[in-house]
């Protein structure tokens, strides 16, 4: 297996070795700082997006098991991209706030210097090295050496010089260099951050290469930097996609499921048939999907036939059939399911904030009046509970925001929510129970200052607030607070050590 990656590393370099010119993603930027700070920055000097989920961060800790051979897989986030002339910052996820300000993702950057990190393409069992911190032959000590400063990769930060133009591979000699002319690194002391976030680029990636620049594509060329539409695909559609294949009387598979963007192909096997996603063909009542599709049946064969391809955008539930004589009627049906479904609506107990759309899951919200939640809490009735409750916003001081409801002695609570985006609406009609007695007010904290809390708005109108409330309001805070208000939802946990 060492041996394996060490014909991938010499065969990459010398691909990079005759085609000097040509630009590829490299490492811009290294930083191994005091206590966590430490980051990779990547650098796409091409004038294309790079999708990153096909690539990988290898390393080994210090001395590797096996020699030659990476010890930890990292991989990019899905959707993880790099666009042209821009950088993707990888770093530990307790680095200081002015590099967490500047990073894509977080992951396992735990290295001290004397361990070898690589961008690498490919997959764990199968990869080429792009670019390398160091190597996987051993443990150099407490660092390797760059631009003639001694343990370099120790408690400094490495900046690509900008006439860099793609990776070496595993070529790390040729990168470090022995002094700071034939070095590819600009060497700086610990914690200078200061160049984090882009790379000033000064070199040229030459006459571009012309070539199908898809990975999925059966005739994907690595070294293309321009595509130039031969993209060939293993489908009858030669499209780029996820096929459904049609024969006698069926879909397979009949139940799909499909993040939004995918494109759907239909290849036909056999038989005359088709793909409607228009009107049921057994009802006659339109299917109402989320967006219409439709293909005309065509003849098929065993080496497949394209009956037609759809790209979808809008997540939900598609029902479709083969519109085909009886073939409907004999089960030729299917079902296609874009994106996740789940409860949309903040205020519900079931609410998923990773829903694509709504699939009507949604759990029947049941209000609680705030005087019987300030009472609650005397008992710890509602400790460890989510409760829902409704009412006007009579204050909004830094994170915290009150709400009345006019029902009972104490109709008034506090609410601590520092994520919650508090509008200040209008003037609009009057609720029914208007608040405009002080004496409902009651200033009582719901949670502290650390709890959870989320508020949705409800949107059923607004007033403008009493001028009692209003002037108590300034003076309990002695500040200038909103005159309007906006009736909205409130949704929270209480923990365990509410008041």
């Amino acid at each position: 297996m060492r041996l394996q990656s060490l014909i991938f590393a010499v065969l990459f370099a010398f691909a990079g070795t005759a085609a000097m010119a040509q630009c590829g993603l490299f490492i811009s930027e290294y930083s191994e700082g005091s206590s966590n700070n430490k980051y990779l920055e990547i650098y796409n000097p091409t004038n294309a997006a790079v999708d990153l989920t096909e690539y990988a961060i290898a390393s080994v800790g210090n001395a590797p098991t096996t020699l030659g051979v990476h010890e930890y897989w990292n991989t990019f986030t899905e959707g993880a991209t790099i666009a042209p002339g821009d950088v993707y910052v990888w770093a530990h996820g307790s680095s200081d706030p002015a590099i967490l300000t500047e990073t894509d993702q977080t992951g396992n950057a735990y290295f001290n210097g004397d361990d070898g990190y690589a961008l690498v393409f490919g997959t764990e069992d199968s990869y080429v090295f792009v670019d390398i911190i160091g190597n996987f032959e051993g443990d150099p000590g407490s660092g390797w050496e760059v631009a003639g400063t001694a343990n370099a990769t120790k408690d400094h930060t490495l900046v690509r010089k900008g006439g860099v133009n793609a990776g070496i591979g595993y070529d790390w000699a040729a990168s470090a260099g022995t002094n700071e002319d034939d070095s590819q690194w600009t060497v700086y002391d610990q914690n200078e951050w200061s160049y984090l976030g882009s790379h000033d680029f000064t070199g040229s990636c030459g006459a571009a290469v012309a070539g199908c620049t898809n990975s999925n594509a059966s005739n994907y060329n690595m070294d293309a930097t321009e595509d130039d539409g031969s993209c060939m695909f293993d489908n009858a559609c030669n499209v780029d996609g996820v096929v459904v294949s049609v024969g006698s009387l069926y879909f397979s598979p009949a139940d799909l499921s499909v993040e939004p963007g995918t494109t759907v192909i239909w290849e036909n096997v056999g038989g005359t048939h088709n793909a409607n996603g228009l009107t049921d063909t057994q009802t006659e009542l339109p299917f109402n999907n989320p967006e219409d599709f439709f293909f005309s049946p065509v003849i098929g064969d065993a080496d497949g036939v394209c009956i037609g391809s759809h790209t979808f955008n809008v997540p939900g539930v598609y029902n479709y059939d083969c519109s085909v004589g009886s073939h409907a009627a004999n089960g030729m049906v299917g079902t296609l399911t874009v994106g996740q479904g789940g409860c949309m609506e903040p205020a519900a107990p079931n609410y998923n904030e990773a829903s694509d759309y709504d699939d009507g899951t949604c759990l029947e919200v049941t209000t609680t009046a705030i005087a019987t939640i300030q009472e609650g809490q005397l008992t710890d009735a509602f400790t460890g509970q989510t409760v829902v409750t409704n009412g006007v916003v009579t204050a909004v001081f830094g994170s915290l925001v009150s709400i009345q409801d006019g029902q009972g002695p104490y109709s008034g609570i506090w609410m601590y929510g520092p994520n919650v985006p508090v509008v200040v609406g209008g003037l609009g009609h009057l609720l029914k129970e208007p608040v405009d007695d002080v004496h409902h007010v009651a200033f009582l904290p719901l949670l502290p200052p650390e709890g959870p809390l989320h508020l949705a708005l409800r949107g059923e109108g607004c007033r403008l607030l009493p001028e009692p409330v209003l002037n108590v309001l300034q003076l309990l805070h002695g500040q200038q607070l909103v005159d309007h208000s906006v009736v909205i939802t409130q949704h929270g946990v209480f923990p365990q050590d509410a008041p």
